[in-house]
This record gives C-alpha cells, structure tokens and sequence, in this order.
C-alpha cells in the first residue's frame, strides 16, 4: 500500500489523518501513522496546528510522551501556529478550562449549604431576639413590656452577639445572591466573604446563647458557669476540627 495516503490533507481544514487521531487521543492510531510516515509529523492544519497542538487541545500529551520517542515529535513542542501559540499554550489554555471548571462545581456544590446553615442562623437569632431571657415587666414594671434583664451585662452582651450573628447571617445569604451576576474571580471574593461572614455568625450566636444562659443561671454560680465553659467549648471544637482538616490538606497536596 502507499505510505504516502497517510499524509493526505482534506481541502478544507488541512487536517490529516494524524492530526486526527492525536485529536481524539487515538495514541496506537498515532504511533503507527508516525512509525509508518515519519514525515506526517510535519504538517499542519489551517490554524498552524501541529500533532502536538492537538494533542495538548485533547489532554493526551503525557500519554503521547509515554508512547512516543521520536525526535522529530519532540521538535514540534516549540512550533507555533498562525497566532504565534507553542503547543504548550493551548496546553494552558486547557488547563485553565478545566480549573474554572471545577472551582464553578464546587461553587454550585457548597452554595446550597452555605445558604441552608446562614437561614438556619438568621431564623434563630431572629427569634431569639422576641423570645428574650428572662422575660418581660408587667404592667407592675418600671416600663411595661420592656425586658426584666436589660441592666444585667451577660444580658446586655447576649443582644448584642444575637444581633451580630443575625446580621452576619443575613449577610451571608445576600451575598450569595450577588454571586449571580458576577465573573468567576469576584464569585470566589463573594463565596470567601460569606463563608467568614457565616463562620462570625456561628461564634456570635454561641456567645448569644452562652450569655443568655449566664444572664437567667446567675443566681447559681456553679450552674451558670459550667453552662458558659460547655458553651464556648464548641470554639475549642472548631479550631480543633479546622487544624485536622488543614493537615489533612497540606498531606493530600503532597502525596
């Protein structure tokens, strides 16, 4: 048969059967046509794509250098097209693709959750600034409907990490709201805003609640106390649990 038949081009794009199949990552189909017609490797489409453009475009380079040891394949690396790209730009360009690809994934993947745990917070503290410690004076109180605690400074201190942790919350889900309409860069400053914004909720809502039990156990020191350090124990937690999961990181990243 004619070896040269490999090397024929359609009229149209210039493509080849080689630039085809590296293309598709067909590596046998590749390694045959080269082994075969060593001088296929030198031709190129309209755009000035070589085998290696095609390849990179394809992800199939690192199998391509596994199955290949032509110099004449090698020299192409360098090569650039009609737009002055190398093979190792659109092997960029590809990669880049794929990164904002799976940063969009997990976006989508941990939006929902955030929202669910940020409405959680915002519908809890809001009820919680209704439902106040202590109770309300009567209409024998100094100022009816007023509440009975509000000199007492663990009170004092619970309204206000109870406002914090409402408005943090709220905060949270508004920005994902903006998330809609904005570039992938400005989502990942938005998605980091809220996710802080959502963990200063959480701390200020342990402190609402860890100063509100104060606030109606103070009577009892040996109670309230004990309330206050089981309480802030979940601080304790969190930074315990986000230290494991930065090793647990830092150890994948590496192996």
């Amino acid at each position: 048969y004619d070896k040269s038949a490999a090397c024929i081009s359609d009229n149209d794009q210039k493509m080849t059967a080689l630039l085809l199949a590296a293309g598709r990552g067909h590596i046998r189909v590749v390694n045959e046509i080269i082994s075969t017609c060593p001088d296929c490797c030198k031709q190129v489409d309209e755009r000035g794509w070589n085998l290696l453009h095609f390849a990179m475009a394809s992800s199939n380079l690192f199998q391509l250098h596994s199955r290949l040891r032509n110099r004449s394949v090698e020299m192409l690396i360098n090569k650039q097209d009609v737009n002055g790209n190398t093979p190792l730009h659109v092997l960029a360009a590809v990669l880049q693709k794929e990164k904002t690809a799976v940063e969009e994934g997990e976006i989508k993947e941990l939006k929902p959750r955030h929202t669910i745990v940020a409405t959680l917070i915002a519908t809890v503290t809001f009820a919680a600034g209704f439902t106040l410690p202590g109770g309300y004076w009567g209409k024998e109180g100094p100022i009816p409907g007023t509440s009975i605690l509000i000199k007492n400074a663990a009170f004092q201190a619970f309204v206000v990490s109870d406002v914090i942790a409402m408005v943090l919350s709220l905060s949270a889900v508004f920005i994902h709201f903006l998330t809609s309409t904005k570039t992938l860069r400005q989502i990942w400053f938005l998605f980091n805003v809220a996710h802080y914004s959502l963990m200063a909720s959480m701390l200020a809502m342990v402190v609402a609640f860890v100063t509100g039990t104060y606030a109606m156990l103070a009577p009892s020191v040996g109670l309230s106390v004990a309330t206050c350090v089981l309480g802030l124990s979940f601080i304790l937690v969190a930074f315990f649990a986000m230290s494991k999961f930065e090793v647990v990181c830092i150890y994948t990243s590496s192996s």
